[in-house]
């Protein structure tokens, strides 16, 4: 029987080269695939998605020459949008006129996810010392008025958060990794 495998794996071998000498022979390609130019790219879009519409981002505002960890984009009642620099620890609000201001009750808060209630207060998750003591903050519009709402002494590293129909709101817990899950929402 090994003998009989053996000679059909020399067989297919031969006839792979025999293929292979005709072709460069006769200065043919081999037959393959073709793609068309959107699927040519760096980072090609998957073939189902080629033909979706799609739009080139341009730059809407520049909140900085410096690198930073922007998070969390939200919109206020007044349709300005808000979001967080987490390790700068700044809320910043961009109006529609595009004024940039930045806003935070604490400097040592490490703001990771904003979310503003129906009642028009922010909450913040924020992650406190990156490894088990975050908060979940609520203030006025304008920053004062903090009252906590998760304390640090609780154990958790919230990081992002959103609101339910009721006005009850849900946060994950950053802690852990994919082969030690210790955090959870």
């Amino acid at each position: 029987m090994d003998k009989l495998l053996l000679i059909m794996a020399l067989a297919s071998v031969l006839a792979l080269a025999d293929t292979n000498a005709d072709a460069s022979d006769a200065n043919t390609e081999l037959p393959a695939l073709e793609l068309p130019g959107k699927l040519k790219s760096a980072v090609p879009l998957p073939m189902a998605e080629a033909d979706l519409p799609s739009v080139v981002a341009r730059e809407y505002f520049k909140v900085s020459e410096k690198p930073l960890q922007l998070e969390c984009p939200t919109f206020d009642e007044q349709g300005n949008l808000i979001f967080c620099e987490v390790f700068g620890g700044t809320v910043f609000r961009l109006t529609a006129d595009k004024k940039l201001s930045g806003f935070l009750p604490d400097p040592a808060l490490r703001p990771a996810g904003l979310a503003v209630h129906r009642n028009g207060r922010i909450y913040m998750a924020e992650l406190g010392d990156f490894v088990s003591r975050g908060s979940v903050l609520s203030m006025a519009a304008n920053g004062t008025d903090v009252q906590p709402i998760v304390s640090r002494d609780a154990g958790f590293l919230p990081d992002d958060l959103v609101f339910d129909k009721e006005g009850g709101f849900y946060f994950t817990d950053f802690k852990g990794g994919s082969s030690t899950s210790t955090g959870g929402v």
